[in-house]
Parts: structure tokens; C-alpha cells; sequence
């Protein structure tokens, strides 16, 4: 049983690392709205919500399925289905907007222009980090967790 000196510790670096990736995010989005402007500020919010959407149910809900397994092999082997199901979900997702794109012209853009094209490469980024945030949590590595919050905001804000 944990100690309540590496409770406090872990709670601590958990924190951080959560508050410092939304720092993160605070700290890029008036980069982002003074460089790109209102218009394109918007297709990247938007952007950004189809995304969440798309890394919502792009692992079809097994991350949540690593804590299970007694042995760290077999939740290795989930996590693994995790991501081929990810790259699965993002590769089609990427075939049925190129398909639209094709069938549709530059109408089925809209505001996102070509970026449309990249909400794939941002679910896949997000279904990823929320597999690897599972898989730290189950490995009870609340440091590396802490720092995969921050990686994951920069990434996000990259994007």
C-alpha cells in the first residue's frame, strides 16, 4: 500500500503535469488567433473539434480495456489492438475524406480548406496519447504521465 508521502508526491506531479498542459494550451491560443486571424483561428477550433470526435471513438473504447488484464503482457497486446484499430479508423477516415473531396470539389472544404485533410493525423495523435495515458496509469509511472499530459497539449497545439 502507497505511503501518503508518494500519494501526496504523485498527486502533485499529476497535477502539474494537467495544469501545465493547460497552460500550454492558454499560452498558444492567442499565438495562434494574432498569427492566423478570426477566420482561420475558427477552422482550427473546428479542426480541433472534429478531431476530439474522431479520437473519441477512434480505438473503439479498448484503451480503457489495458487496466484490465492481470499480466502486462496481455494489456501490452490490448494496447497494441489499440493502436492498429487507431490507424485503421484514421487511414479510412482519410480514404472517406479524399473520396469527398474528389466527389465533391472545393465545396466539401469550407472554411477548413485542405486542412480537412488532416483531422485524420489529429485523431490518430490524440487516440495515441490517450492509449499511452492508459498505459502509464496501469505501470503506475505518474512522473511519465505527467509528462505525456504536457507532450500531448504541445502536440495538440502543434497541430
Amino acid at each position: 500500500m502507497p505511503s501518503l508521502k508518494s500519494l501526496v508526491k504523485n498527486a502533485s506531479h499529476l497535477s502539474l503535469g494537467v495544469g501545465g498542459a493547460h497552460v500550454v494550451t492558454l499560452l498558444a491560443t492567442p499565438l495562434v488567433a494574432k498569427y492566423y486571424g478570426p477566420h482561420s483561428f475558427g477552422s482550427a477550433a473546428g479542426w480541433l473539434a472534429f478531431a476530439s470526435l474522431g479520437a473519441a471513438v477512434a480505438c473503439l473504447c479498448y484503451e480503457t480495456a489495458i487496466a484490465l488484464p492481470k499480466s502486462d503482457r496481455e494489456a501490452f497486446s490490448v494496447s497494441v489492438l489499440a493502436f492498429l484499430i487507431a490507424i485503421a479508423i484514421a487511414l479510412s477516415l482519410e480514404a472517406v475524406l479524399i473520396f469527398l473531396r474528389l466527389l465533391m470539389g472545393a465545396e466539401f472544404l469550407g472554411i477548413f480548406g485542405d486542412y480537412i485533410l488532416w483531422i485524420p493525423l489529429g485523431v490518430f495523435v490524440m487516440a495515441a496519447s490517450s492509449i499511452l495515458t492508459q498505459w502509464l496509469a496501469r505501470l503506475h509511472q505518474i512522473g511519465s504521465l505527467a509528462k505525456s499530459k504536457l507532450c500531448a497539449s504541445a502536440t495538440t497545439a502543434f497541430l
